[in-house]
């Protein structure tokens, strides 16, 4: 891949990543149901969340199912109950799947703290879900709205609430631990925390209103604020602070990468990725290489061997020139004979040994003409062509395939 392309996927690649995290917060923002505290709108809840931060608790958005709660604690805002999508396994019991909402209840019985609002389909999530059996309840058909509630905290502070209870506030039956959190001058309660033994410090806070008073457009009023601050120092502290956003219909599914290192598939993930790193390391090992091959000959031999012999005629060589024909003829007449081989050009003895087996139909006499020739100084260019016609005639001779036919110089 060259340099060029590898730029261009590199930067495809960040224009990927970049477009998806843009795609996820534009996802993220799209929740305007009344009660969201991801909507800016008047009936949305970001103030209270941002407030919280500021405040320096750890509150958030929660997107995720009723099975994805933390466990050891939190309090959670939950505006409505959640859809009874529980599906009823063969003995009876609800599945474990992570949108049933007996999540719910492991939530409480895990230390952790609901706050909801009185309301008939609210007493029954609280009868159903968490057993918690709802009594009558204060009456207050009669009171006069006023828009401003007085309230009055367990430590005796006094609160002016910008809202007005419900006609009717169901309170817990008098079977139900319960303590008042909040009451009216007259002692009336205005919210009940019900934790019952086996909810390990968990609970339940039940306001007589609905927790509009915590909207965009109420915050700000009266002590809602400040009565918000204190369920949060009181009930929350160091843990975390959830606005329960899947019962308004913001659930966000898990992505890919939640699921892959999930409780369930962490063990395939984690052998998947040590498979993947000692791929790696095995590619990029450092090993034994092959070295450079050797450069190959830009010319071929006849080529190279015409140049060789342009050169050495133009410097009026030709003793040295004669040497390498003689040299090659030799060369040529062992190599046609099995087991015979020539290093340097032989002399004397030695040649009229080699020309007896190259030769074997040549008598005496005319192995020693050849003997001759062989020997024979070469000092100009006339001796020299008169020398490579001769061995010429001797390559023809010897190559002949019939018998007798060796021709003389």
């Amino acid at each position: 891949m060259s340099r060029f392309a590898r730029v261009v996927a590199l930067l495809a690649g960040v224009l990927l990543v970049g477009v998806a995290l843009l795609l996820r917060s534009l996802a993220g923002q799209g929740a305007q149901a009344p009660g969201s505290s991801l909507s800016r709108g008047p009936n949305g809840r970001d103030l209270a969340l941002l407030l919280l931060n500021e405040m320096g608790f750890r509150a958030r958005a929660f997107r995720g199912a009723p099975g994805e709660l933390p466990d050891g604690g939190a309090l959670l805002f939950l505006e409505a109950p959640p859809p009874d999508i529980g599906l009823p396994e063969k003995d009876g019991s609800r599945s474990s799947r992570s949108r049933d909402p007996l999540h719910y209840r492991r939530f409480v019985e895990g230390g952790g703290t609901l706050v909801v609002a009185s309301g008939g389909e609210m007493s029954e999530f609280l009868e159903r879900t968490l057993g918690i059996a709802m009594g009558g309840g204060v009456d207050r058909s009669g009171e006069k709205p006023t828009g401003t509630q007085p309230a009055i905290l367990p430590d005796g502070d006094r609160l002016a609430l910008s809202w007005h209870p419900e006609a009717r506030f169901a309170t817990p039956s008098p079977t139900e631990p319960f303590e008042v959190v909040l009451a009216d001058p007259g002692g009336d309660p205005l919210a009940v925390r019900i934790a019952l033994p086996e909810w390990n410090g968990g609970g339940v806070l039940v306001f007589a209103q609905d927790l509009s008073f915590l909207d965009n457009d109420r915050i700000g009023n009266g002590d809602n604020a400040l009565l918000l601050v204190r369920l949060a120092e009181t009930y929350a502290g160091d843990r975390p602070i959830l606005f329960d956003e899947y019962v308004l219909g913001g659930w966000q599914p898990p992505s890919l990468l939640a699921l892959a290192f999930g409780r369930t598939a962490l063990p395939f993930s984690a052998h998947a990725l040590l498979l993947l790193l000692v791929l790696i390391v095995r590619a990029a090992w450092v090993r034994a290489f092959p070295r450079d091959p050797e450069p190959l000959a830009g010319v071929s031999a006849l080529a190279r061997a015409r140049g060789v012999a342009s050169l050495l005629a133009d410097a009026g060589r030709w003793g040295l020139l004669a040497e390498f024909l003689r040299r090659g003829v030799l060369r040529e007449f062992a190599g046609r004979v099995r087991g015979l081989r020539v290093e340097d050009r032989p002399t004397g003895d030695e040649l009229r040994a080699l020309l007896a087996e190259v030769l074997p139909n040549a008598d005496g006499v005319e192995r020693e003409r050849w003997v001759a020739l062989f020997e024979a100084e070469v000092g100009d260019r006339d001796g020299f062509f008169e020398l490579a016609r001769s061995l010429a005639l001797l390559e023809t001779s010897h190559s002949s395939p019939y018998p007798g036919s060796e021709t003389t110089p």
